[in-house]
């Protein structure tokens, strides 16, 4: 499977996750979560055209607990245009993991997909 039939595909996901009223991914309040990594839209049907802003610096201030782990904030691509969603702390998934983060990819010329962050 090429890189434009994967984008395709992304974006129908999404658009029938949209209609049906459920996303790819588990939502959180500060942004998404997955346990594994996979191609996917953060909400909208329409595949962003263009590249995501560059990050924005954020202060995550002091750890809640030793064994909390900064997830850094994000672009999310709502209502035809990038959002950012902000870092938040949060507890790994089990002893030992290592968060990977999310990130934005060029899928096909002109199609932008997103890569949700994983715990490794």
């Amino acid at each position: 499977m090429n890189l434009r039939s994967i984008a395709r595909v992304a974006c129908l996901l999404v658009l029938c996750g949209g209609l049906a009223g459920c996303f790819i991914g588990r939502h959180r309040r500060a942004g998404w979560v997955s346990q594994q990594p996979r191609h996917t839209e953060v909400a909208d049907a329409d595949c962003p055209n263009v590249a995501p802003p560059a990050p924005q610096h954020e202060d995550c201030g002091v750890a809640p607990s030793t064994v909390h782990v900064w997830i850094p904030g994000h672009w999310q691509w709502k209502h035809g245009r990038y959002r950012w969603s902000t870092g938040h702390w949060t507890r790994p998934a089990r002893h030992g993991s290592a968060w990977v983060t999310g990130h934005w990819e060029k899928a096909a010329p002109g199609q932008y997909v997103w890569v949700d962050g994983h715990w490794r």
